[in-house]
């Protein structure tokens, strides 16, 4: 991605956006540029990448609520030896 971002002239978000289509406030002209240097380039999405990315961020809010759970039954235990 950023190859073609150098290419064309804008950020690896704005192709990303692109390549994703999520690419509503693009211009159509910025598009046709993106997906020209796409197809010149010969560039394949790395669909290993994408879904190691996606599991990265399930395990963070995995271990995220986890974290809080315990911290939660911490502080109840707290209180009650405080009493």
């Amino acid at each position: 991605m950023k190859d073609i971002a150098e290419k064309v002239g804008v950020s690896k978000a704005t192709v990303s956006m692109v390549i994703n289509k999520k690419d509503s406030n693009i211009s159509e002209e910025t598009k046709k540029k993106i997906y020209n240097a796409i197809e010149e380039m010969g560039y394949i999405p790395n669909n290993v990448s994408r879904g190691l990315n996606t599991k990265i961020w399930k395990y963070r809010n995995n271990c995220s609520r986890y974290i809080k759970s315990i911290f939660l039954r911490v502080i109840k235990g707290c209180r009650r030896f405080c009493k």
